[in-house]
């Protein structure tokens, strides 16, 4: 069995209960947290958290302001880019 990294929200700091619809395969996209429902932009790559920023929804259709959490990447990954 897979398994899935663990992050927490970056709103409330309680741990993100991924949904189902995200398996071990990669992705890019959106979760909310099921603790304040805070909008976060989550990157996958095997089961891996790349990257995971919190979404300031605007009520007034102005531009989302993200912030930006970024994980180290391991030093065999760094010594490749």
């Amino acid at each position: 069995m897979w398994k899935m990294d663990r992050i927490n929200c970056l709103k409330c700091n309680k741990p993100i209960e991924f949904p189902p619809y995200i398996g071990p395969d990669d992705y890019d996209g959106q979760i909310r947290c099921n603790n304040c429902n805070q909008l976060l932009n989550i990157k996958l790559k095997l089961s891996k958290v790349l990257k995971y920023n919190q979404v300031e929804e605007k009520s007034n259709n102005k531009r989302n302001v993200n912030i930006t959490y970024e994980l180290a990447k391991p030093k065999d990954e760094l010594k490749e880019s």
